[in-house]
């Protein structure tokens, strides 16, 4: 088989049950299929060769399937997945189509039930994120057998507890030895709050309030943990490893563990001399589908390298230029030997639907792509695709509003638009002035209370908005807000209970009579909101099981509204304010997402060498290359215009940068 046409014919007999002699246009004019509802043409005729060959690949040959930016992965994988279930031959044995997030695993589902049917996502099959996975088919069965965990009432199911998690009967379970937070104070280190690396064989710590994971021969090297242990000879390594070791056994013996646990559990089980669970899973799933495979740390790798010894065919689908987590120890390099030592069938997407091909070339610079086609037209012929905007350092709160600006003469989208950048104080500094010209902070609870008032579901939607952002910025400071979704904090991960815990506090404050009295003044108001907001706030996300930042509420009147009347005041305001203000956000946040147009702004210098100043953007070799990565994932974002901005001052940069391709606005 080799043309597009005979692809075409036999995938959609198997999938559409299309007959084979009738065309794709006739079968898309003469028949009523679900399929390609809401479509102009046949569905699975637009596909490819290149999604085509992959989809009637053989199931049980591993095969790494390598999709730049925009080349209809998702859809691929969801067609590859139905086209093999809709022949599947067991009753018993599935397929395990894998991800790692809940959201990119609901999108693959959609298009498999699209394809497929609601049978697609049921027994014997499995979509679902890669930890789900693993915790429900190993560690929770089975990892009694290596914890010795006894159960209770014949119940041996593991208890997952969150890293930062307190309790008081966490006091059981706290290493021997402290961490040094500082001036010469000690905290304790409770089993939750590390785990045991199952590739290096070190303990990872992440203190209370703590951001970054260290290594336990990092602490006990280090200056403050050394003068600790200056008069404890006994402290050696060696015991400073079995502390850590037998706390963490009998966390685990006693039927808790963490999620960073599941996957080392998981690893222990599998690899044990007794491989009988790992026939059993091999058997379970004859076909393991990964998609965003560049995201595959080494535990993973292992794990199903222990599957395909036994028998599982691995399907790898993703882009190694896209991976950006090396803090979770994940590399692209490691990905690949894999793929290359296994034997795995190398197939490639290499047409990208969603940019113009300045940011596809752009985006070649950058990391090595090979040949791309970038498909996307500019809306206007005149209109460049790749923007370089400049900035001082002083007034980088601007830079939002010219985008804006930017965008709307250009007839771009606002709303379907984002800047990025890496770091979180330069994404606070790009905040700082974006509210000026729309409403202010202490404004928005009396709007979103008055419009979720009015019972419109509009107006009830832009108030979930409002009470979002209060919410976010009052509680969740310093976490990245998206605000497509109510502005959710990233630390909240279900946007669905953020939601709804938002829709119930807006209830409760609208069933008080003084909260919802806008014949006040704001002096007045703004009183009896510091009175009634912490009680309101506080019972609402208990009864909602909802986790709050702990915090000294303060509330104060809008500056100059003292003496105004509410309803003279808030009624002047303009919904459509809100509406334009641009989402500004880390890279992470939009890894898959597609834009309208991406602006990618630098640090003002290199100071951290985190990644986010340009100049480590164009340097591959840095870090394994990761910094260039940044910049790849949010440069392939957009469809028609990509823009960075870097420091005004920096004249060598801006014409480096013009040599790329960048035209100076």
């Amino acid at each position: 088989m080799e043309t597009h046409e005979e692809f075409f014919h036999t995938i959609a007999a198997k999938v559409c049950n299309k007959p084979k002699k009738i065309s794709a246009e006739d079968c898309f004019s003469q028949t009523s299929n679900s399929l390609c509802r809401d479509h102009r043409k046949c569905r699975l005729h637009e596909k490819t060769l290149e999604q085509l060959k992959y989809v009637h690949q053989p199931a049980i040959e591993n095969t790494f399937l390598r999709a730049c930016p925009g080349s209809g992965k998702t859809e691929a994988v969801g067609l590859k997945a139905a086209h093999e279930i809709k022949s599947w031959p067991h009753s018993s044995k599935g397929i395990a189509v894998l991800t790692f997030t809940n959201n990119a695993a609901n999108e693959i589902a959609e298009r498999i039930i699209q394809f497929a049917g609601v049978n697609g996502t049921v027994y014997p099959h499995f979509v679902g994120t890669i930890d789900g996975w693993l915790h429900g088919y190993v560690a929770n069965p089975f990892a009694h057998l290596w914890t010795e965990f006894p159960g209770k009432d014949g119940d041996r199911s593991l208890r997952i507890i969150e890293t930062g998690y307190q309790a008081d009967w966490l006091n059981s379970f706290k290493a021997p030895t402290l961490y040094p937070s500082g001036a010469g104070k000690f905290t304790p280190i409770y089993a939750n709050n590390y785990y045991l690396d199952a590739e290096t064989d070190l303990f990872y710590i992440r203190p209370l309030g703590g951001r970054q994971w260290i290594a336990h021969t990092t602490l006990y090297n280090s200056a403050q943990f050394t003068k600790f242990r200056s008069d404890k000879a006994w402290l050696t390594t060696e015991k400073f490893y079995e502390g850590f070791r037998d706390t963490k056994l009998k966390f685990w013996k006693a039927g808790f563990c963490t999620y960073q646990d599941i996957e080392s559990l998981t690893y222990w089980i599998l690899d044990g001399n007794k491989n009988d669970v790992t026939i059993m899973l091999s058997k379970r799933f004859p076909l393991v589908i990964i998609d965003e495979c560049q995201d595959l740390s080494w535990v993973q790798l292992s794990i199903l390298k222990k599957l395909q010894e036994q028998g599982s065919a691995l399907h790898f689908i993703g882009d190694l230029n896209q991976a950006i987590y090396s803090f979770k120890k994940v590399s692209p390099y490691k990905v690949k030997k894999f793929a290359d030592n296994n034997s795995f069938t190398e197939m490639l997407l290499n047409e990208n639907f969603r940019s113009t091909q300045p940011i596809v070339d752009l985006c070649g610079t950058l990391c090595t792509q090979g040949t791309i086609a970038g498909c996307q037209k500019n809306k206007e012929d005149s209109q460049p695709s790749c923007v370089l905007f400049t900035y001082s350092p002083d007034r980088l709160s601007d830079l939002p509003q010219q985008f804006s600006d930017y965008l709307t003469t250009n007839a771009l989208d606002v709303s379907k638009s984002a800047i990025l950048a890496r770091g979180k104080t330069l994404i606070g500094k790009l905040r700082a002035g974006i509210n000026e010209n729309f409403l202010k902070n202490g404004e928005l609870p009396v709007q979103a209370i008055l419009l979720w008032n009015t019972g419109d579901w509009d107006r009830q939607k832009t108030a979930l908005q409002h009470m979002g952002k209060y919410i976010a910025t009052t509680y969740f400071s310093k976490n990245s807000l998206d605000s497509r979704n109510q502005h959710c904090p990233e630390a909240i991960t279900s946007k669905i209970q953020w939601r709804a815990f938002l829709a119930a506090l807006l209830k409760a404050c609208g069933q008080n009579s003084d909260l919802v009295d806008h014949d006040m003044l704001w002096s007045n108001w703004s009183k009896k909101f510091r009175e009634h907001f912490p009680k309101i706030i506080s019972k609402t996300a208990e009864r909602q099981e909802f986790r709050l930042s702990s915090i000294t509420f303060k509330y104060q009147c809008p500056r100059g509204k003292a003496n105004i009347r509410l309803m003279d005041d808030i009624n002047g305001v303009s919904e459509e304010q809100e509406a334009s203000n641009i989402r500004i956000t880390t890279i992470h946040q939009v890894k898959g997402e597609t834009h309208d147009a991406t602006l990618l702004v630098s640090s003002p210098d290199k100071r951290g060498g985190k990644g986010g100043h340009w100049s480590e953007w164009l340097d591959d070799s840095a870090v394994e290359g990761e910094h260039a990565r940044f910049a790849y994932v949010a440069s392939s974002r957009p469809k028609y215009l990509l823009a960075w901005a870097i420091p005004e001052s920096n004249k060598e940069g801006i014409a480096k940068l013009q040599k790329l391709g960048f035209k100076p606005i």
